[in-house]
């Protein structure tokens, strides 16, 4: 079972449902131009993940980046898209920043789900069938925001 001494409680994972969907959300989004992408791939990107982070738990900074393109890619995504809530929690409120343990429990469920839906096969893609279900395409959002900011005058559109 991945991170052993990491204990979480239905508490933090309902605080941090989520973070754990952006996060789960920008794995499959790095996942996404990768046909052949597997579970695989996904716990390697996750161990580098929380590789980084255990490390910026403790002061350190750590370059874990996986040498698969696969994971590497999703590796990427899951990265940036925690650094820039990172970036909009501190601009919103900088009193209270996203604490690193918070970021580290989440990749070590994320880490626990994929060990739960491994079937032992080596094909195996049923972790990113699972993420798929909360993928949210947040450049597409963004432009649907964009275009409704830009009217001035709401509209029913059927």
């Amino acid at each position: 079972m991945p991170g052993k001494g990491i204990e979480m409680d239905d508490d933090f994972l309902r605080a941090n449902e989520f973070l754990i969907v952006l996060a789960g959300s920008a794995m499959f989004e790095g996942a996404r131009p990768h046909a052949n992408a597997l579970d695989t791939d996904a716990a390697d990107a996750l161990e580098g993940l929380v590789k980084v982070w255990s490390a910026l738990g403790s002061g350190l900074i750590v370059e874990a980046t996986p040498v698969n393109p696969i994971a590497a890619d999703m590796f990427e995504s899951v990265k940036a898209r925690i650094e820039d809530i990172q970036k909009r929690i501190r601009e919103a409120d900088a009193m209270k920043p996203l604490p690193e343990e918070t970021v580290l429990k989440v990749l070590v469920f994320l880490q626990r789900v994929a060990f739960g839906l491994n079937n032992g096969r080596a094909r195996c893609k049923a972790f990113l069938v699972f993420l798929s279900q909360f993928y949210v395409d947040m450049k597409q959002e963004e432009q649907q925001d964009e275009i409704l900011s830009a009217d001035d005058e709401p509209r029913v559109i059927l």
